[in-house]
């Protein structure tokens, strides 16, 4: 195989490896953000042996969007998350491409 092209598909690799660890945390985030206030208020209650009831109805009240914001983020993400797709050969764009400006082509965008 080449390098140009084994060059080129790293690229793409990394760039998805990105894109796909920026939406797994976008979505953990979401959800441990939407849970927090009610495991604060059982921790609470079970250390103190006592009930904050303005805790849990802003917490429950905070869980209970939890779908909505779940949505959100997977439209947000509909928008900014996908991959880029990368054109192997510009041949397209130009018919007199040799191996070597292939290959410089691919140095460039792996460095």
């Amino acid at each position: 195989r080449s390098s140009g092209l084994q060059a080129v598909r790293e690229s793409a690799r990394k760039e998805m490896m990105h894109s796909i660890a920026k939406q797994i945390s976008m979505y953990l985030v979401s959800f441990w953000s939407t849970s927090l206030l009610v495991y604060v208020g059982t921790g609470y209650e079970f250390a103190t042996n006592k009930h904050l009831w303005n805790l849990t109805i802003l917490g429950n009240v905070v869980f209970s969007t939890q779908g909505l914001v779940l949505a959100v983020v997977y439209f947000i993400l509909q928008r900014i998350g996908r991959v880029k797709h990368i054109a192997i050969s510009p041949l397209s764009r130009n018919i007199d491409v040799t191996v070597e400006d292939i290959r410089a082509s691919a140095a460039r965008k792996a460095s």
